[in-house]
């Protein structure tokens, strides 16, 4: 469950009306989606040969611009 949990927020999906660039809805929320997301040392984000590496990369990037 919690692989599937990270293969979709890795896949970030486009976020309902209101909500901040990738996905968040303020920018402490940003913040801490993207904070999650780099805390897991084992996921996609610190692994450069995993499939959904660079679309992670770029989703805590648009989440850290999001939070300002």
């Amino acid at each position: 469950v919690r692989m599937f949990a990270r293969i979709g927020a890795a896949l970030g999906e486009d976020a309902p009306a209101g909500m901040n660039a990738g996905g968040a809805g303020t920018p402490g929320d940003a913040k801490a989606q993207a904070s999650a997301i780099v805390a897991d040392r084992a996921g996609p984000y610190w692994n450069p040969l995993h499939p959904q590496h660079r679309e992670t990369v770029q989703q805590v990037t648009r989440l850290l611009a999001a939070a300002g």
